[in-house]
């Protein structure tokens, strides 16, 4: 039974670690780890080896810190293959049925990134899949921080950059 705690242990730190860096597009050094996670400093960093052996995590540089890596990507490109698999009909659907296009945008890390998009009718200007954007930059974005309360908007907005002449 401790084998199966102490692997559950493992796991639990080691997914800490990926949520700590998911937040955190531009990395965290270890110290920042173990700040955000809790870990001793030791623990942290015998779980990011491990991680980094499989892929999941890797270095921005020698020197400096770890930020997600190929094979965790790769397990999120094929979630949201699985969602848009499943929601493109739905979205189809009611393109046709309100005649506008539907886009599906994601957030995470306080930016927005449009994952699939049904068009009604050939458009002009369609979005742009996969690029992201800092939520206060955009559409999308915008009805994400309307939805939030206000302290939790102010937080996600952080220190907002104009990115253009229109940026608001």
């Amino acid at each position: 039974m401790a084998t199966h705690t102490g692997s559950m242990q493992v796991v639990s730190r080691a997914a800490s670690i990926l949520k700590d860096l998911g937040r955190s597009p531009e990395g965290l050094t270890l110290a920042e780890l173990v700040e955000t996670s809790g870990l001793p400093r030791s623990t942290a960093h015998r779980v990011l080896r491990a991680l980094e052996a499989e892929g999941l995590v890797a270095r921005k540089s020698r020197r400096s810190g770890y930020m997600i890596g190929a094979q965790a990507a790769a397990f999120v490109g094929a979630a949201r293959r699985r969602l848009v698999d499943s929601i493109a009909p739905l979205l189809a659907d009611l393109a046709s049925q309100v005649n506008e296009t539907v886009d599906l945008y994601a957030y995470a890390a306080g930016q927005v990134v449009c994952i699939h998009q049904a068009l009604s009718q050939p458009s002009t200007s369609p979005a742009e899949i996969g690029v992201a954007a800092p939520v206060h930059c955009s559409a999308a974005g915008k009805a994400v921080l309307s939805a939030l309360e206000p302290d939790v908007a102010s937080q996600l907005i952080g220190d907002m950059v104009t990115h253009t002449d229109a940026t608001i």
